[in-house]
């Protein structure tokens, strides 16, 4: 068989192997509560890759979060429809050609070990984990796997008098799609630039990379600049990202932000970072500017407190080495529940851990144990340089995943030599097994790490899911659980109220009059106490201040409402909920500002325009509240309530017969209405005296 060949069936026998893993992962993952309905980072990715599928193209401009990974799940809605499998089924594909793509790699780095690499990736838990997640690695990781295979192509032929630019250009190519989908993969530049100019200087590859680099990237930095007159080349999230890294706070492995303690939701993420920085620098800022300060912020810290600062680095240092995998979306630990094949693939003895804790020894055996150590050149040093880049951040398990992606490639050929270096010297011997154990033990350590799996998270995790799912029962259930092991997170707290309200709501459309009442009544408690205790969160307002309409206490709900609204002022239903406290307490003027907002918002329906219509009735103006209820008409032929209020403006007109008319068409959606049949029956003598509601 032709070396072509042999490499096509090497790389068909992988993904093969790969997508069976990915498949059957996937058919156990479906049973969860995760796989419809995605929380945090994954949630985020969804809804925004939603938008813009709706036509929305430059949703999220200028860009926060690098974009492509979005692009891809709202290109694959257009394509193929909406759904939970799509996008899983793409990234099992995906995440299979990862593999095939780090054997053929690894066969010509070192020809037989390709299948042992390619299985290495292929049965990588936290991988096969990451197919099921809408998050970023899904895509990054495959377009590392293609760069990292053509480098290698072009760094072995780049001393051949014949060598094209093409394969060059597709490196640059391939590493501008991966830092458009994570900016991070930018530290590769320099390497790729370093592997095509040394050791002969070759600088005729150098414009073809950069070329390559280049053509993902502007279009972006283009939209990023038309939409808010900054610089910004991909996305704005670094300074908070190094911010979250290091602070007083930070542990270097989670999202630590002691300004965002009291976040009410992530979805209110971006915007806060904003606003404290605008109001902290005294003027707007761009997105540009906002990066910048938080990552002075950083700065700073560092250099008043070097001795602490040095400490956190040296701990991120460990836990990147580390067996432990520090969740940062969902648990993986956690998420072995769902799946026995993951509950294999990942685990622990003890201290070790695996997978990580046999991949790096194996790696390090691998490139120890090789005859010519160079070949491993460009993986190795792809996956220090990328290893090293998340240091100054924070390090967590799938911000690891294209590491691994590197590792996999001395990794295999570690298990090759496997075999023949038992009946080696033992002075042959010594090194690799050395540099193995030396590496086995970096894996053990945990580095002050609590590597247990946070029970009160994942519970928390799963309440949320569970509510969003629209099982507001099973979720408080699971937010109880949560509260039990945490009760004084107020985060879980406020998540649990919200719970409370939906689950009350449930059970009063069942019947069960008596336990709704009294989980109403508990959820007032709480959404109290985290109203006054979470005073910069705006779910925790609108939370209390909506509980506080609902039960007729529009005046008391006005301030809470109103902070909530100060701190959304895009956030439709916040400023209708207020708009509609301002009529409950007689306060006109502000309720027509409040609903006219929520109206321009996207929050046009027929309740709002009634309560526009009364709103601009009584500041005058007939005129406006008859348009406001024929628009409410419009979204709801049936509205009684504007039908009535209309029948009464023809009525005071003396148009008996228009005012007739409306009224029998609200008689015949509510024929029980005593309030209109007493109208209709004074009509022929001018009509009742009545006022519009």
């Amino acid at each position: 068989m032709s070396g072509g060949g042999r490499a096509f069936r090497l790389a068909l026998i992988v993904f093969a192997a790969a997508l069976v893993v990915r498949l059957v992962y996937l058919l156990e993952f479906s049973r969860s509560v995760f796989f419809d309905v995605p929380i945090l980072d994954a949630a985020w990715h969804a809804g925004w890759a939603e938008r813009i599928a709706h036509g929305h193209w430059l949703e999220g401009a200028p860009y926060f979060r690098a974009p492509l990974y979005t692009w891809f799940l709202a290109a694959l809605d257009v394509v193929a429809g909406s759904g939970s499998w799509v996008p899983r089924l793409a990234q099992g594909v995906l995440g299979s050609l990862a593999a095939s793509f780090t054997a053929l790699t690894t066969e010509r780095l070192r020809p037989g070990s390709g299948l042992a690499a390619g299985l290495v990736v292929a049965l990588y838990g936290p991988l096969v984990f990451s197919t099921g997640e809408l998050l970023h690695e899904a895509l990054l990781v495959p377009l590392l796997a293609a760069w990292l295979w053509i480098t290698v192509f072009a760094h072995g032929e780049r001393d051949d008098p014949d060598a094209g630019s093409l394969p060059w250009f597709g490196s640059g190519l391939l590493l501008g799609l991966s830092a458009i989908t994570r900016p991070s993969a930018l530290v590769l530049a320099p390497l790729l630039v370093g592997l095509a100019l040394l050791p002969s200087r070759r600088t005729r590859f150098v414009l073809p990379i950069l070329a390559g680099l280049a053509l993902p990237i502007a279009p972006v930095t283009v939209i990023n600049y038309v939409t808010s007159g900054d610089l910004v080349p991909i996305a704005s999230q670094g300074g908070i990202n190094f911010y979250a890294g290091n602070n007083g706070a930070a542990d270097g492995r989670h999202v630590v932000i002691p300004e965002l303690a009291d976040l009410g939701g992530w979805e209110d993420f971006e915007p806060r970072v904003t606003a404290i920085a605008e109001k902290t620098a005294g003027r707007p800022l761009g997105p540009a500017g906002v990066s910048d300060w938080w990552a002075a912020r950083g700065w700073s810290w560092i250099r008043h407190h070097p001795g602490q600062a040095a400490g956190l680095w040296l701990s991120k240092v460990g836990a990147l080495l580390s067996g432990y995998e520090v969740p940062n979306n969902r648990d993986i630990l956690a998420a072995r529940s769902d799946s026995l094949l993951l509950a294999l693939l990942v685990g622990r003895a003890g201290a070790f851990f695996w997978p990580w804790g046999l991949l790096l020894p194996l790696a390090v055996f691998g490139v120890i144990a090789a005859s010519d150590r160079r070949r491993f050149l460009v993986p190795v040093a792809a996956a220090v340089v990328y290893g090293a880049s998340l240091i100054p951040y924070f390090v967590c398990d799938r911000f690891r995943l294209p590491v691994v992606l590197f590792l996999a490639v001395p990794a295999g050929a570690g298990l090759l030599a496997l075999p023949t270096l038992v009946k080696a010297t033992w002075a042959t011997r010594r090194p690799p097994l050395v540099g193995a154990g030396v590496a086995l033990l970096l894996t053990l350590a945990t580095w002050g790490m609590d590597t247990r799996m946070n029970a009160a998270e994942s519970w928390h995790r799963l309440g949320e899911a569970l509510y969003n799912a629209g099982r507001s029962v099973a979720a408080l259930d699971a937010f109880n659980e949560a509260v039990r092991l945490r009760p004084d997170d107020e985060s879980v707290r406020l998540g649990r109220s919200w719970a409370i309200v939906a689950a009350a709501d449930s059970l009063a459309r069942t019947g069960r009059a008596a336990e709704a009442a009294s989980l109403d009544s508990l959820a007032g408690v709480e959404l109290a106490r985290a109203a006054k205790r979470l005073p910069d969160s705006w779910q925790a307002q609108y939370g209390y201040g909506h509980w506080l309409a609902v039960h007729g206490k529009g005046a008391e709900a006005v301030p809470w409402l109103e902070r909530a609204a100060g701190a959304q002022p895009s956030r439709a239903e916040v400023h209708k909920e207020l708009g509609f406290a301002y009529e409950a307490a007689g306060r006109w003027r502000e309720a027509g500002i409040a609903l006219s907002h929520a109206v321009s918002l996207g929050e046009e329906t027929a309740e709002v325009h009634l309560s526009l219509g009364l709103a601009t009735l009584n500041g005058g103006r007939a005129d406006l509240a008859e348009n406001n209820w024929r628009r409410a008409l419009e979204l709801d032929p049936n509205h009684v309530r504007s039908l009535y209020n209309l029948g009464l403006l023809e009525a005071r007109r003396g148009h008996v017969g228009a005012a007739a008319d409306l009224w029998r068409r609200a008689l015949r959606v509510d024929p029980g209405n005593a309030l209109i049949q007493g109208q209709l029956a004074a009509l022929p003598s001018g009509g009742a005296a009545a006022t519009p509601h």
